[in-house]
Order: C-alpha cells, then structure tokens, then sequence
C-alpha cells in the first residue's frame, strides 16, 4: 500500500496541513511540532484508533484541535482512492457503500490487515527501545498472529509435538476447563495472560501440594484393633446387634415379671369382676322375650295396609271434589234465584246493563226445580262422604297400629342384638382377663435365670462397644487416607500439567517457538540490509532461546543491542524498522 497524499484539518496541532508523499519520507521539525501526530494521524485514518486513544479508539475527542468542533484526515491511496476519517465517528473510502463498521471490515480486508497489524508496522521506529516482550508482541502483531480457543489449544499441542511430546492425560480435560473457560480473543497478550495464570496457579499448587504431602506423612499410624479384629468387623457388628437384641428381650420379660407379681392380685380380682357381668348379661339374653314370627307378619302386611290407606285417601279426595261441585252449582243457581225476586226488571245475568225481556216467572220455577234436584244430590254426595271419610280413618288406624307394634317389635330386637354384642364384648373381656392372668402366673417362674443372663450381658455389651468405636474409628481414618491419597494423585497430576502449561505458554514456549519458524527470514534480510548500510561489517542475530535478545557482531565482537552507542543503535533501529 502507498499513500500519495495525507490532508490533516483541525488534528491535533494540524490546522490545515496537506502532504504529498513518496517513497522515502523524512519530517524533521522541533518538539511539539507535529511530527508524531502525522504518524498518529494514518493510523488513526485507516483503524479508528492511535497511541493517543485506547483499542477502542476511545478518547478521540482529544485530537480534534483546540477550538474546532471536528478534525478530518483524508488519506489518498494507490490504487484505491480516498480514505476519509472525520473524528468523531465518520469513515468514507472510495466509493463503498456501508456504514462505519461495514466500510472498517472491508478497509482491513482490502489491506490485507487488522488493527493491531498497522499499529505494529507504524511503530516499528520504536522496536530497538522496547522491552523484550514488547518486540516479541510487536513481532507477533506484525505477522497478523490472533488466538482464539481453538488457535491456542493447536499452538500448545504442535509445541509439545515438535519436541515429540503428547498432551498428558487429564491435561486435555483440565485445559479446557481451567486455560480455555474464560479465554477472550486477542493477540500475543493471550498467550502473555495464560502465562500469567497457569504461573500463579503453579506456584499455589505446589503449595498445596507440599502441605497435603506433610499430612499424609503425619497420617500414618499403625491400627490400634486386635488381631483379626478389622476383617471381622461386620460380623462383630451384627453380633453385637444380636446382644443388644437379647438384652432388651430379657429386660422386657424381667420387667414382666416385677410387674406380674405386682399385678397378680388385681388381675384375679379383674377376671372375677368380668366373669360375673358375663353371667349377669347372659341371663338377660337368656330371659330376653322377642317373638320374630310376629316382626315378620307385620313387616309383611305393612305395605299392603299402607296401599289400602293411600286407595281410601284418593277416593275420598274425588267425593270431596265431587261435592264441592255440586255445592258449587246450588250456591250459583240459589244466588240467581234470589236475585230475580229481588228485582222487579231483572237485568240480563250475562249483560247486567241490559234489561232481560225473558218470563220472569218461569225462570224462578225453573230455577227452583234445579235446585231442588241439586239439593238431593248434594244431600247424597254429603252421605258418600261421611262413608269414605270413615273408611280412610279406619284404614289409617290399621295402617298406625301396625306400624307401632312394628316399631315397637323393631326396638325390641335391636335391644336383643344389643344385649347379644354386650354378651360377646363381656365374653372377650372376660377371656383376655384369663388369658393375662395365665400370662402374669407364667412370668414370674424363672426370674433367677433371666438375671443371670442380663449381668452376663451387661459385662460383653460394653466390651463389643468399645470395640465397634475402634473400628469406626479405623474406618473413618482409613477413609480420610483414601481421600488424602486421592487428593494428593490430583494435586500431584494438576502441577504436572501446570508445569508443562508454564514451559509451554513461558519465555521459551509457544511464543518463542513461533518467533524461531520466521526469525531466521528475517535474519537474513536485516543481514542483508545491514550489510548494504555498513559495508558489510555490522551482522545481526535474533537468539530466542532465554527470551527475545538482539546480538550484533562487529568484526569478533558480539555484544547486546542495549550495548552498542548511540549512532550504531540508529543504524540498527533503521534496518529493523525497514525490515
């Protein structure tokens, strides 16, 4: 990439500056002048970032010019065109099409560079007076060399294969989640940071490692248990479980039978008490009076008796209808009458407003033959009804009387059937008082040998005690053993690993062994630079092998950089810059 021109407005102390550029170009002006803004001022035009700002180009705002409200670069590039950079937040190339971050992604791809690339190659002035990490990043920066997850995993195992090495077992799982869990994308400070760590955690582990090595040395003692004692342990175990089983056994029936000569007595005087109510509530159901063929009759006939009330009761609901129908029509014909004879003009009965031209007289006679006949109907319907009303009383009673004797003959059953589970519960009543007395006569025969045998138990049951504690005991230090072992198996193959993590992501690990792949190219073109420059009397030499050293040989003398004066240092500074 060439740039043929670079116009500055408004940065830093550049009011309006425009340059035209070629291939070699020397500034030279006094402090403060300008000289390293015009550096700052590509980088920033082509990245969005310089040494003023952060990585991410924040801080900006500081470069526009006292006074200005904004700051352009404009760089004029071979081949591609314009790049214009206005602060704050403004990007122009060409004629691309794209936001910011569109037309940025697309500058770095036409360049063939990132960020920390072009940083690199425009700070190269500055390799010579770096400290040795610093260059090995600068170097890294300049190949274009990022780490992600998977980089940094293939960089560490191609390290430990060209030294025809495999990863260790375990270290491939512990990787993954301890170096690669919270790792970020970046350049050679990936690797710097991993160094960092894994360092850190070697030096603890270690630690730890020697302090879990000390206690296992004060751990182990020699087992306290009989001879014997540790192989048996579960069967000592269930033997004393056994005891303690036929102790509480032999307590109980002592217990029993303390008790039972306390309680014979009452327990006689118990039985004799169940015994009479037993006699006494027997006799009751002996003498107890309940005719069931008779419950049996009427709960049979009750139903036929209860259809015949309900028959009388809807006939003489009928009659009662039926009189009050003919009630109903002497009353009316009886009111006509009377109204007619009332009334000289009578008015018509359907139309009271009009007056009826009919024979007064004969309705009157015809009226009085209706109600005569309705009258001996109603005569005849009042004697139907006397009857059925008497018939309806008479079934009801029946039907009544059945059902007291019923219920009566119902209660007296149950109070039978009541009796009955009286006689069952007193009959139980009496035979457990038999039976506990049986029990309590039986208990109290044998004492002196049951005894006998809980003093002689409660000799071994402490001594079974005291020895099932020591075996716990064994059991819980050989556990704790068993845990510092595995603990210490752990720790032990964790500083292993870490140990290879710190020789691998160290001084002389994958760093240097990437620098050793391309150094010697380099090498050989800064030689040949060097060569030209000072007539072949000044030879360079990268050694990467502690961690980064620049050696120059002048005739039989090779010193370190930091040792040449200061005009050899130039002429070095300007072949590595060029390289």
């Amino acid at each position: 990439m060439k740039i043929n021109e670079l116009i500055l407005n408004g940065f830093r102390n550049h009011t309006a500056t425009a340059i035209d550029l070629n291939h070699v170009n020397v500034f030279v002006g006094k402090n403060n002048s300008g000289k390293s803004s015009i550096k700052a001022a590509i980088e920033y035009a082509l990245t969005g970032r310089c040494e003023f700002t952060d990585a991410a180009g924040r801080g900006a705002e500081e470069l526009i010019q006292r006074g200005a409200k904004e700051a352009l670069i404009k760089l004029t590039v071979d081949g591609l065109g314009y790049v214009t950079r206005a602060i704050p937040n403004a990007l122009d190339v060409a004629d691309w099409k794209g936001g910011l971050t569109v037309q940025q992604d697309a500058l770095y791809e036409y360049l063939a560079a990132g960020a920390d690339v072009i940083a690199a190659a425009l700070n190269t002035g500055r390799f010579i007076d770096m400290r040795p990490d610093e260059q090995k990043n600068l170097l890294f920066n300049l190949l274009g060399l990022r780490f992600d997850k998977v980089r940094v995993f293939e960089s560490f195992e191609n390290f430990l294969g060209r030294q025809g090495r495999v990863i260790p077992k375990g270290l491939r799982e512990y990787f993954a989640l301890e170096v690669n869990q919270d790792l970020v994308d970046g350049g050679p400070e990936v690797l710097d940071d991993i160094y960092k760590r894994v360092y850190k955690e070697r030096t603890a582990a270690k630690k730890t490692l020697k302090e879990l090595e000390a206690l296992a040395g004060a751990g182990e003692k020699a087992s306290t248990l009989p001879d014997g004692a540790w192989e048996a342990r579960e069967q000592i175990r269930a033997d004393l479980a056994k005891l303690r089983a036929r102790k509480e056994e032999l307590l109980q029936q002592n217990g029993r039978v303390i008790a039972g000569r306390q309680n014979i007595e009452g327990l006689k005087a118990r039985y004799y008490t169940a015994f009479q109510r037993y006699e006494a509530k027997h006799k009751e159901y002996a003498e107890g009076d309940f005719d069931q063929a008779e419950l049996d009759r009427l709960e049979s006939e009750l139903p036929a008796l209860q259809k015949k009330a309900d028959l009388a009761a809807q006939e003489l609901k009928i009659q009662q209808n039926i009189h009050a129908g003919i009630e109903a029509n002497l009353n009316a014909w009886t009111a006509a009458r009377n109204l007619l004879n009332a009334r000289s003009s009578a008015p018509c009965p359907l139309a009271p407003k009009l007056t009826c031209t009919a024979d007064k007289t004969k309705m009157i006679e015809q009226l009085q033959i209706d109600i005569d006949a309705a009258t001996q109907k109603h005569g005849e319907a009042l004697d139907k009804l006397a009857a059925l009303e008497k018939d309806y009383q008479s079934a009801a009673d029946a039907h009544t009387e059945a059902s007291r004797k019923l219920g009566t003959l119902t209660r007296a059953k149950e109070d039978r059937e009541r009796v009955a589970r009286e006689l069952d519960e007193l009959r139980q009543n009496k035979e457990a008082a038999k039976t506990e007395l049986d029990q309590a006569e039986a208990s109290v025969t044998g004492s002196a040998e049951v005894q006998q045998e809980l003093d002689e138990l409660s000799q071994r049951i402490p001594r079974g005690d005291e020895l099932v504690q020591q075996i716990a005991a064994e059991e819980r230090a050989r556990a704790d053993r068993e845990r510092l072992t595995e603990t210490l198996t752990r720790k032990r193959d964790e500083v292993a690993w870490l140990e290879v993590l710190v020789e691998a992501f160290g001084p002389k690990g994958i760093k240097a062994d990437l620098l050793a792949g391309v150094m010697g190219r380099v090498q050989e073109h800064a030689n040949e630079r060097l060569g030209m420059l000072t007539g072949g009397h000044y030879q360079i030499k990268f050694d990467v092998s502690k961690d980064f050293d620049i050696k120059v040989t002048t005739g039989d003398v090779t010193t370190s950089l930091d040792n040449l004066s200061t005009s050899e240092r130039m002429r070095v500074g300007i072949i590595l810059q060029d390289v």
